[in-house]
């Protein structure tokens, strides 16, 4: 190998490595926070009856957490606690229907509830850009878009 091609080389691997640094997704000094085992509010969905993205604002944000390698889920409606299946695979996820606690919630609570349980099922696919999570629905659109709970690593 000569000089001139050892040279050429290594400029080569600087040049790819930095293109590779300036292609992440990633804001400079972010950090992103991993799929499973955080704890994910709610900070818009999709709204099923008018297909537009709208706030939900119970006075306690709905939750969404996935746990066991992907295979199951579990959270907070914004009344009751929810729980269900998973299938995670790759960038690929699908919730699956599961059960709820019944407490009583108001009216605006139960509606929220709904909405937030019906969504669940849209679910095709997920990105995560730092703190921020979206569910993906078949069309790519986002279905939820949640943050990362306070304190999430």
């Amino acid at each position: 190998m000569t000089a001139k091609t050892a040279i050429a080389a290594a400029i080569s691997i600087a040049f790819t490595a930095l293109l590779g640094a300036c292609s992440s997704p990633m804001p400079s000094g972010s950090t992103e926070v991993a799929l499973q085992g955080t704890t994910w509010q709610v900070q818009s969905a999709l709204v099923q009856s008018s297909s537009a993205a709208a706030e939900m604002s119970p006075p306690q944000p709905p939750e969404l957490r996935l746990e066991d390698g992907g295979k199951r889920y579990s959270g907070f409606t914004g009344c009751n606690r929810a729980m269900g299946s998973a299938q995670l695979d790759a960038d690929k996820l699908q919730l699956q229907p599961g059960a709820t606690t019944r407490m009583a919630c108001t009216l605006d609570t139960e509606a929220n509830e709904r909405e937030f349980l019906a969504l669940l099922p849209l679910v095709r696919r997920w990105q995560i850009q730092g703190r921020v999570l979206r569910l993906l629905g078949e069309d790519g659109q986002p279905v939820l878009v949640l943050r990362a709970a306070p304190g999430a690593k």
